[in-house]
């Protein structure tokens, strides 16, 4: 495995547990991308390299996934370990990107943390406290087939 030089890694230490994260580039805006369910940082790997070249661009593990840890008992929220994360690595606004659960949570952090946020970029994400209606179940169902596929196609062509 080759590791690019380019790219900074660590962890910001909450009170609680730490989250890993990397960065790349150093360009005037940053991009935070922000991993699906079951995924971890290395999801972004085809986008952060080239993202890199002219951004700021950061990923890191959402808490326990990946190199991040999980709390054992204190209630904790993925925007606030965001913003914290965001403090730690000295970035004042940034546009994020996430897919599934990660886009949900750059909703929840946009809502509470608006100053931080110039765009968002969201796929088939969740939003927090809403519950789809049943005519919506057969939509849900073609956006879980065209999320597999492209799953299917992504892990074909890392096998090339």
């Amino acid at each position: 495995m080759i590791v690019d030089p380019l790219i900074r890694s660590g962890y910001a230490e909450l009170h609680d547990g730490r989250l890993y994260f990397e960065t790349a580039g150093s360009g005037e805006y940053a991009i935070i991308f922000i991993h699906g369910m079951g995924l971890d940082h290395r999801m972004w790997d085809d986008q952060f390299e080239p993202f890199s070249r002219q951004y700021t661009a950061i990923r890191y593990d959402v808490r326990g996934y990946g190199k991040s840890t999980m709390p054992e008992k204190e209630p904790y929220s993925h925007q606030n370990d965001l913003k914290w994360l965001l403090d730690r690595i000295g970035i004042i606004q940034a546009a994020l990107v996430g897919i599934s659960m990660g886009g949900g949570i750059a909703l929840d952090f946009a809502l509470d943390y608006p100053e931080c946020v110039s765009s968002l970029i969201l796929s088939n994400s969740a939003l927090n406290g809403y519950r789809p209606s049943a005519a919506s179940g057969d939509l849900n169902a073609v956006y879980e087939h065209i999320e597999a596929a492209a799953a299917e196609l992504q892990f074909e062509s890392k096998k090339r």
